[in-house]
């Protein structure tokens, strides 16, 4: 097991913070203008946020969002902190954020149980607050629509977002809609809060298939059988011609939207989870040989290691990220990044890069945003029909807290450890093992065990052996200090972690620099472009068919018109030599 630094919110993440709150399946973000008004509607709450803009998006059903307005409603802060320390005791996620304003705050509250969220909206009643369940409102963290600072504490996001995924995770699997029993039975599950129309269950079960393993002449069959009530929907289209006719209704129509959304709506936390519990199965099942390989492995259990405690399969992290998670060089990471790609078990889902973020009163700002991948199962790796396993431990991603991730990330880097080391230390912290054993249990070479790691482990006094059965030492987090001085990597990871935190600061200053000078570029092309399109073209500007005559005492209403004169022969000949003619075409 990788051991990782504990996680943060960088401003990337809070992209995945709105995703928390807002609508499962009808978000429906739009932009705010300066006057509070509707300013277009993206197409999710992640290109939104990824805008810089400000936006709003409705509430999801089991979030109590309250607004509190200091000015409007004196009092109100006070009564709004009495309801979330209550609701704090009884174990609800609760999160107050500024929302620009002086005075005005904003409370969100994650309450998934229906009895429990009813009484908590009576109690809020009876405090004079009413929740904009259901309504639009600003994320936390999004910008004001005045351009007026909004602040947010990294940590309390950060804690926000963990107690979120884990006070939904005993819920997700009861309301989450199960494909195969919506096919069956052609019900809705009760209070299921999308749309209900036939259509809409033939595309979702789609979706739930594609995600299975199955084909389009798979769903197919199954929604063409009289015993699945949930293909109701197909079979009514069968009798119709053409376009409307259910074969090709579903091949162009429903199966491409269904695929797409497989891929970008994201699951559940249930979902997300299970499905990562499958990948890092597949990959303690690989052997991952050389240095290479333990990058690659520990590269891949970083990012599962942000995903799972998101819930999600797209997490974003920038190269810089992953490269003191692991921890290695930033260009060992990239090169690991790309090999990940090329084996199918990473895609990139759009690209780090920086932007300029336009505020309200017009001032610009620049921001960096991280990449955003998309963790894959290979196909090879998965033999229940798509469906991953859900008994898989997801060893190799937990972090071991605070203390221990930065030593750890200090003496398991390159010209320490290793980056096999953790793995080795937190599989011998179960109980003694052999190397064969320990070998098998790690898919690591045992050749390689005997003779090189577990040595250079007992040489720092990290682990023992007795009578041929290696086990960690007692008090291992003294153990890691002293190997992490005595190899000379003491307060490495906080010396990469600095210089990384420069480097960002470096770029965001370079593009406040050259902002004016890429607008003049932008420009440029521009321009360049339409002259281009024009001289294709070949469209010249039309001439009046009447020209004012010149005339100092006319009016514009008196002044006499005159045909104009032709151009002249060579003006002619020039433009048919560009059209490739000739005059007497």
């Amino acid at each position: 097991m990788t051991i990782v630094s504990p996680l943060r919110l960088p401003v990337d993440d809070r992209a995945d913070l709105a995703e928390l709150v807002a609508h499962p399946t009808r978000p429906r973000p739009f932009y705010i203008g300066p006057n509070h008004e509707s300013d277009g509607r993206p197409s999710s709450v992640a290109e939104a946020h990824a805008s810089g803009r400000p936006y709003a998006a409705t509430v999801a059903d089991d979030v109590l969002a309250f607004d509190l307005d200091e000015s409007e409603h004196p009092g109100v802060a006070a009564r709004g902190a009495l309801l979330a320390a209550e609701l704090a005791a009884d174990g609800w996620p609760t999160l107050a954020v500024s929302s620009g304003r002086p005075g005005h705050r904003h409370l969100w509250a994650v309450v998934p149980d229906a009895a429990a969220r009813r009484r908590a909206v009576a109690r809020a009643a009876t405090l004079r607050l009413t929740p904009r369940t259901g309504q639009a409102m600003r994320p936390p963290g999004t910008p004001h629509h005045l351009g007026l600072p909004v602040t947010i504490d990294a940590d309390e996001a950060n804690a926000f977002a963990v107690a979120v995924i884990a006070a939904r995770a005993d819920t997700d699997r009861s309301t989450r809609l199960d494909w195969r029993e919506l096919l069956t039975t052609g019900h809705w599950p009760s209070g299921w809060p999308g749309e209900r129309s036939r259509s809409s269950m033939v595309w979702l079960v789609c979706i739930g298939a594609i995600r299975a393993g199955h084909q389009l002449d798979d769903v197919r069959r199954m929604l063409a059988d009289e015993a699945n009530a949930g293909g109701a929907g197909y079979r009514a289209r069968r009798t119709r011609h053409a376009k409307s006719h259910a074969d090709h209704w579903l091949t162009h129509y429903v199966w491409p939207s269904a695929k797409q959304a497989a891929l970008s709506l994201p699951a559940d936390a249930t979902e997300a989870r299970e499905r990562l519990d499958a990948i890092i199965a597949a990959a303690d099942a690989d052997r991952w040989p050389g240095v290479a390989g333990a990058t690659d492995r520990a590269v891949l259990a970083a990012l599962v290691a942000r995903a799972y405690r998101r819930g999600t399969l797209t997490p974003t992290m920038s190269h810089r990220e992953l490269a003191e998670a692991v921890p290695c060089h930033r260009n060992t990471a990239t090169a690991s990044l790309r090999r990940l790609v090329a084996t199918g078990r990473l895609q990139v889902v759009e690209r780090g890069r920086g932007r300029t973020a336009v505020a309200a009163d017009g001032c610009h700002g620049e921001m960096a945003h991280a990449t955003r991948w998309r963790l894959l199962l290979p196909a090879r790796a998965c033999d229940t029909g798509g469906t991953p396993p859900t008994s898989t431990k997801l060893s190799g991603t937990t972090s071991r807290g605070p203390s221990r991730g930065v030593v750890a990330l200090d003496a398991c880097r390159w010209r320490g450890l290793g980056l096999n080391a953790p793995r080795v230390l937190d599989a011998l912290a179960a109980g003694p093992l052999t190397a064969a054993e320990l070998a098998a249990a790690l898919n690591l070479d045992r050749g390689n065990l005997r003779v090189r790691l577990l040595p250079r482990l007992a040489a720092y006094e990290l682990v023992t052996c007795t009578a041929g059965r290696w086990a960690v030492v007692e008090n291992l987090e003294l153990a890691l200090h002293a190997a992490a001085e005595a190899l000379g990597l003491t307060g490495k990871a906080a010396e990469v972690a600095a210089a990384h935190a420069k480097e960002r600061a470096d770029y965001l200053d370079h593009r406040e620099r050259n902002r004016p000078e890429r607008q003049q570029t932008r420009k440029a092309t521009v321009a360049t472009s339409a002259a281009a399109r024009r001289t294709r073209g070949l469209v010249p500007l039309p001439l009046p068919l009447t020209e004012p005559v010149e005339a100092a005492d006319a009016s514009d209403d008196d002044m006499p018109l005159r045909t104009p004169s032709p151009p002249p022969p060579e003006a002619v000949e020039a433009l048919l030599a560009l059209a490739g003619g000739h005059r007497d075409d």
